[in-house]
This record gives structure tokens, sequence and C-alpha cells, in this order.
């Protein structure tokens, strides 16, 4: 039962174009909320999806992603750095705001060397 739960968690299926698309979940780079949407962001493509951002986030890998702020969940392998000043994670193309309540859960998940 957990290898079928674990394999669940490797890839979605998202309708797009009346097809579901298989998305695997190493490809999500992040979530943002935008209502009672999810707007999923990889590498070359956005899905929107009408699901909560708290509901998508139970059907990530918990391991791989993590909560930044209110509105964005992220891929944990794909920071490319943070800005402690300015409370942002850095991404490929993009910065996302952390949230204050986030900040603290962020950090202690990341190997940070002073």
């Amino acid at each position: 039962m957990e290898n079928q739960n674990k394999q669940s968690k490797d890839a979605l299926f998202i309708k797009g174009n009346d097809i579901y698309n298989r998305i695997e979940t190493v490809d999500i780079e992040w979530v943002e909320s935008d209502g009672n949407y999810s707007i999923i962001n990889t590498n070359d493509k956005k899905f929107v999806v009408k699901i909560s951002l708290t509901k998508f986030k139970q059907e990530l890998p918990e391991e791989d992603f993590i909560q930044i702020h209110k509105r964005y969940i992220v891929n944990i392998k794909k920071i490319n750095g943070i800005d402690p000043l300015n409370n942002e994670v850095i991404l490929d193309n993009q910065t996302i705001p952390i949230g204050r309540t986030y900040k603290k859960e962020l950090l202690s998940r990341l190997k940070l060397l002073h």
C-alpha cells in the first residue's frame, strides 16, 4: 500500500485542452494559488487546475515541496538561492516571496552554512 501511495505522488495527471497530461512532480518548480485555483509552473509550461493550494499540497511529496508563502509552494530541489534581506526564494527565472510565518520552517529544511 505504501508503494502505491509513493507512485501516485511521482506524477500527476492534469487536464489541459481536454487531455489529461502527465506531469512528473520533479518537473514542478512552484505552485501559485489564485483563489480556488492552483497554477502549476514547470520549466516550460503552466497548468491551471481548480483545486485549492492546501489540497494540491497534499498531492505532492512532502520531502520535495514546501509552502513558503500563503500563496506559494516551491520544489526545494529547484531553489537556486535565498535572499534573506528581501525575504525571497530565487528559482531559475523567478523570485517568490517568503512569508514571515513560513520562513523558519524553510530555513530549517535547508542546509545552511555560514
